[in-house]
């Protein structure tokens, strides 16, 4: 009978695997197309609104992620918005002080990324909770989103316009599916166990090479040969970040307690489940490719 029940047991689990695979594949097959027409089509203030309202539901997340109470929670959400309501105000009013505004935010955008980095850095039993509790904690959710939101609206305000943003998510979505094939078919040692069990070092490599040779190709393909590498390094730099960003919001749904950040997408968690390197990296895409202009 015990035999019985854990045959039970076992077909069990593996019929709500597969129900799980379904979801996430039924979800990104609706998700997908979704994004890569609005992208293609709609104007920079749209796109802009649309990603800034997504960004709205991940600080209600975020809110969730560093235990933050109604007020604190509710605040940051409000704060979010009203940012994103200025950046389509410049796309539509204001483009003369756009790029001024679009540098600001930015650059918050990267400051949040190295606090991230170095939360994670620092040896067990010298962190205060203090730092990422409340309003410390609010105020660099804040900082994390409008870096975010400044970088969609500058990239779909630019040449290219929704085309760069698209590229942009592409490249994120690589270092993710890459380090996911690779960590699965191959597994090997762990990156942070203690905070992300199923990152394997292997898997994190593969994701920085596939974007380092997609950005490359990338280069190549809109600018001109000799970008192979520049662009190739940008590709692997921003690979590094959203994979640090990825731990990010692994480390603070372990403190949490939580298994996803929401319930947003089915069969994939939150918008944070989905966005989180893609949310840190985005800031080191405008910057880079601004980077890229100057020296050009």
């Amino acid at each position: 009978m015990a035999a019985f029940d854990t045959s039970n047991a076992d077909s069990g689990g593996a019929a709500r695997r597969r129900l799980e695979l379904i979801k996430r594949v039924a979800t990104a097959a609706i998700a997908i197309p979704l994004v890569v027409a609005g992208l293609l089509l709609l104007p920079a203030s749209v796109i802009t609104a649309i990603f800034g309202l997504i960004m709205a539901v991940g600080a209600r997340e975020w809110g969730r992620l560093i235990g933050a109470g109604g007020l604190v929670s509710h605040a940051l959400v409000i704060t979010i918005i009203a940012v994103v309501v200025v950046y389509v105000g410049v796309i539509i009013g204001a483009p003369a002080i756009s790029s001024t505004v679009y540098t600001v935010g930015v650059l918050l955008g990267v400051f949040a990324s190295l606090v991230g980095i170095w939360l994670l850095m620092r040896p067990r039993g010298m962190f205060s909770q203090r730092l990422i509790q409340g309003w410390p904690g609010s105020v660099w959710g804040i900082c994390v989103f409008t870096g975010a939101v400044a970088t969609v609206a500058a990239l779909s305000s630019d040449v290219g316009g929704g085309g760069l943003v698209l590229a942009f998510f592409v490249l994120i979505w690589l270092v993710d599916s890459a380090g996911f094939i690779a960590g699965k078919s191959i597994g090997g040692r762990k990156l942070i166990p203690t905070i992300s069990p199923g990152k394997t070092i292997v898997g994190a490599v593969a994701g920085v090479v596939v974007a380092a040779a997609a950005a490359a190709i990338y280069g190549v393909a809109t600018a001109s040969a000799g970008a192979f590498i520049v662009f190739g390094l940008v590709g692997a730099v921003l690979a590094i970040v959203a994979i640090w960003g990825d731990l990010t919001i692994s480390f603070l749904k372990r403190r949490a307690g939580l298994a996803d950040t929401g319930a947003l997408f089915p069969g994939h968690g939150g918008m944070l489940d989905r966005f989180d390197g893609l949310v840190f990296a985005a800031p080191w895409c405008a910057l880079l490719l601004q980077w890229l202009t100057v020296s050009a």
